[in-house]
């Protein structure tokens, strides 16, 4: 149960005041019985001159009808206002697929009708599919051939995030959980929430894929130019972009705009039900980035690799991720944002070196085998990772909306310190709590939280004893230098740990091995 009634989570807890409940019932064996899919792809390569080389490319993806486990799952119908029900191999709901199937049916008559009422397929899922074209293009406008220009552009598609098509059981009449919320005015007690007997039903909520949701198509282009340099390197400058629209987005339905309701559930749009999450084609996501790599193939003992990208990630209406769920009636724009995982910054470098003592060696190439066993033959490697902050986004304790959902707060100051540090990383007398019923204007991913630097090394050293055999030693240290990742802050304003960091990425780690290869 969420409690939240006095704006004080103890005193509420005290009084026994809850604004939120669930409960759900045993479930047995479910999911998807038949999952078909078909591809077809078809390439060429075009040498249009020496120095012009096109690669065009088709592909279909088609994902056809599905089947549940005896049929079990459902999903929600907003023209009807009414669950549906999947259907078993023989075109019927099969009441015995779970043990609470028989009272929720019975307790939730005309709240559910079986798939075929409403001509939508047995398995909950309408066949469909994309025709994705690719082409690349290669130039090199230099006779020395040690330029090249490349571009590209495709169409991805990809099925269904997280596990939404094939555990979509949630929905009467097969099995469900209950959720129920109330507004503060009401002063609802944890004690009275449910109904005593355990086969009456209050609010029976959805969860699943639309019938006709289909699969996300991502957009992807990028743009490079490459340049050979002296000592077996080479740099490349690139910019890489992607739009994705119809992403699968969890959209909570059955609320109600902002304000002061005496009876929330009643006031829902589907008052019989309790929570319905569908999920549907409502998200989006565009990136774009420019990126630097310069690396050295491994010659004479040494290869190294340095790259860096410079990005920006915006999602909109859940585009995020299909757990994040847009606040419904809330202003334009305020869904949109940084994604959770942008990183404005992102470098990564790496080497190898041999270290050029020992035997087969620059330097001692005919060294004594006592003194080729200690000191020659060993191998260096490091790793350096560097990633700036994740967006932090703010928010309001409670649920201040009156609708069982809350807000962010607003902005009205400068939200960054001049040293930001684990016992205060931002300003946090910048926010304020919005007035009942009202959205925060500050915005998603406004700040970022601490950077992450990462160090890793790695000495190696194999000892042959017969050809093709050798005993090989390893030492590696990870976050080498210790340096101390602070994980994010408190971002819910008003809290007396707001602002505070109480956790940090791993210390040191060593470890040692052997390793025999015969």
């Amino acid at each position: 149960m969420t409690i939240r009634e006095t704006g004080n989570g103890f005193a509420d807890y005290l009084l026994g005041y809850v604004d939120g409940s669930n409960r759900d019932y045993p479930i047995h064996t479910f999911g998807m019985k038949s999952n078909p899919y078909g591809a077809f792809f078809v390439n060429d390569s075009f040498k249009i001159s020496s120095q012009v080389t096109v690669e065009l490319g088709l592909r279909w993806d088609y994902w056809f009808a599905k089947s549940l486990i005896r049929g079990a799952g459902g999903t929600f119908d907003e023209k009807s206002g009414k669950a549906v029900a999947g259907l078993n191999d023989k075109g019927q709901v099969d009441l015995t697929a779970q043990p609470v199937s028989q009272f929720l049916a019975k307790a939730t008559a005309g709240q559910w009708v079986p798939a075929s009422d409403l001509h939508i397929p047995a398995g909950l899922f309408q066949p469909s599919g994309y025709v994705s074209p690719r082409l690349g293009v290669a130039w090199r406008p230099l006779k020395s051939g040690d330029l090249v220009v490349r571009a590209g552009y495709g169409i991805f598609t990809s099925s269904y995030r997280g596990n939404i098509t094939a555990s979509q059981i949630i929905a009467p009449p097969y099995w469900t959980y209950e959720a129920q919320s109330w507004s503060p005015a009401q002063l609802q007690r944890w004690e009275t929430a449910w109904p005593v007997s355990s086969d009456s039903f209050v609010a029976s909520s959805i969860g699943g894929a639309a019938y006709n949701v289909k699969p996300m198509k991502d957009h992807e282009w990028n743009l490079s130019v490459q340049k050979t340099l002296p000592f077996n390197t080479a740099v490349t400058v690139s910019y890489v972009g992607s739009k994705a629209n119809g992403l699968v987005v969890d959209n909570s339905l059955n609320n109600v705009a902002p304000g002061l309701y005496t009876d929330l559930q009643a006031a829902k749009p589907y008052p019989v039900f309790g929570s319905i999450d569908l999920y549907k084609n409502t998200g989006s996501n565009h990136y774009n980035s420019g990126q630097l790599k310069v690396e050295r193939r491994f010659s004479k003992g040494l290869s190294f690799m340095f790259s860096y990208a410079y990005s920006k990630n915006i999602s909109d209406g859940g585009g995020d991720s299909i757990w994040s769920t847009p606040t419904p009636f809330a202003p334009a724009g305020y869904n949109r944002g940084r994604a959770s995982y942008d990183h404005t910054h992102i470098l990564a470098t790496n080497a190898v070196w041999e270290v050029p003592f020992g035997r087969g060696r620059r330097v001692g190439a005919n060294m004594n085998p006592v003194a080729n066993t200690l000191i020659g033959g060993w191998e260096f490697s490091g790793i350096y990772l560097y990633n700036s902050g994740d967006p932090l986004t703010f928010g309001s304790p409670g649920a201040t909306l009156g609708n069982g959902w809350g807000t962010r707060p607003n902005l009205v100051g400068d939200p960054s310190v001049a040293n930001p540090n684990s016992g205060l990383w931002f300003n946090k007398n910048a926010f304020a709590t919005p007035g009942p019923y009202l959205f925060g204007n500050s915005g998603i991913g406004i700040l970022d939280g601490p950077s992450s630097h990462i160090v890793n090394l790695a000495l190696m050293k194999k000892f042959v004893f017969m050809e093709s055999r050798y005993l090989q030693f390893r030492w590696e240290a990870f976050n080498a230098l210790n340096h101390v990742n602070l994980g994010n802050p408190n971002t819910t304003i008003g809290q007396s740990s707001t602002g505070k960091i109480f956790d940090a990425g791993d210390a040191r780690v060593m470890q040692i091995a052997l390793k025999l290869v015969f």
